[in-house]
């Protein structure tokens, strides 16, 4: 991890290998809190705030899931017979 020391006002510039270019500027510093604007081409990446990253994979890994269990779900029905997977693994009581 590179760490920087920058001021209010001050900027930091990374070039991505294409040859574009993001600037990080510090716009404002507040006891704790720190205040920073973005310029980016948006061909270069999407730019999220580490809880929202994390939200997202969170919702992704989830809908993955959905959709396996659903694909097990349809093949038990496919292959028993039946309502539900509950039914086919019970089977009629």
């Amino acid at each position: 991890m590179l760490v920087m020391t920058r001021k209010t006002d001050q900027k930091i510039i990374i070039t991505i290998p294409t040859g574009e270019t993001v600037e990080i500027s510090i716009l404002e510093v507040r006891g704790d809190n720190v205040r920073i604007g973005f310029e980016a081409p948006r061909s270069v990446f999407s730019i999220d705030r580490q809880e929202v990253a994390d939200a997202v994979a969170q919702t992704n890994l989830e809908a993955a899931a959905g959709t396996a269990n659903d694909a097990a779900e349809a093949g038990l029905k496919a292959m028993f017979g039946g309502n539900s997977a509950q039914t086919a693994l019970l089977g009629n009581r």
